[in-house]
């Protein structure tokens, strides 16, 4: 019987350390992908995109102004009245401010990262055509509107069809851009390469479903082991929270610490990461934690005063 409880208390202290890793790093699976996908589109993907859109805008609102202008000279003389559809440098910043805020580039950039780790893996992969031009149309229509909410001059339909149009030849030569990374990674920056494949495996459904498994698993065998099992509440409350706490405050504050080294050395260029998910995964572990916590004492006082 002794025998039998020291195995049942080892068990269960393995089973403890056990659903506290897997939990934490389960936190930290559903962490990862937002903050790469975010970081990613922050310091690559928006320059890219930006770059591409913003060139089509003034190539076309340069064949613009020469039109207008020829337009002028061949009018009669006694006429003063100039039409004009000059995009402006106001306007070329909000379409600036569109693509740093598009949460359709987002999901863009978080499916380049998932084709980046496939290809990092098995060396094939590819995002359908359809996706990508769906993801990059609504990016161009949002465009569109600022450019005809804001535009000083009056902003036909012709004028949008012209833009659209402009801005839908330069699609193709972000999505060249960004298919070849991949390749270009493995030459250039292999450490990057490297990232990718971890990365892939850390925000991966099986890998996920194994973390779940292993917490849900130990946490039956807590049960089994505890001797008294409204105690678990409280265990797996602390457990629950002391990973949230980790989560919502020492992952950022690392994060923090390491983003310019990290930033640099797997993407080329210097800058933040943006850790702001793990407040909201941090915090609701947190709050699980405590309710836990909170159930287990009113529980026991309850048996105490009974």
């Amino acid at each position: 019987m002794k025998e039998t409880s020291i195995f049942l208390r080892i068990v269960g202290k393995l089973s403890a350390i056990i659903f506290f890793v897997s939990l934490f790093c389960l936190g930290v699976s559903f962490c990862l992908k937002p903050i790469c996908t975010q970081t990613v589109q922050n310091l690559v993907l928006n320059e890219t995109v930006t770059d591409y859109l913003t060139d089509g805008i003034s190539q076309e609102n340069k064949v613009s102004s020469n039109h207008t202008a020829d337009s002028t000279e061949t009018s009669s003389q006694g006429t003063n009245i100039e039409k004009t559809d000059i995009i402006t440098k106001e306007q070329i910043e909000k379409v600036e401010e569109i693509v740093q805020s598009s949460p359709e580039l987002r999901d863009l950039a978080s499916k380049y990262l998932e084709q980046y780790a496939q290809y990092m893996e098995d060396g094939v992969s590819s995002i359908p055509e359809s996706q990508k031009e769906e993801l990059m149309n609504s990016v161009n229509e949002d465009i569109l509107d600022v450019l005809e909410d804001e535009s000083s001059s009056s902003f036909t339909e012709s004028d949008r069809q012209r833009y659209k149009t402009a801005l839908e030849e330069k699609e193709q030569a972000v999505f060249d851009t960004l298919d070849e990374m991949p390749s270009a990674l493995e030459q250039t920056m292999p450490d990057a390469a490297a990232a990718l494949k971890t990365y892939g495996k850390a925000v991966s459904m099986e890998t996920q479903a194994g973390l779940a498994a292993a917490a849900i698993i130990t946490g039956i065998l807590l049960i089994v082991c505890r001797r008294y099992q409204f105690r678990l509440a409280k265990s797996i409350g602390v457990f629950t929270l002391i990973d949230g706490l980790l989560i919502a405050f020492a992952v950022p504050y690392i994060a923090e610490i390491l983003s310019g080294f990290l930033t640099n050395q797997l993407l080329g260029r210097t800058g933040d990461i943006d850790t702001g998910i793990c407040s909201q995964i941090g915090g609701g572990m947190i709050t699980a934690g405590i309710l836990l916590i909170a159930f287990y004492m009113i529980y026991h006082r309850k048996r105490k005063t009974a």
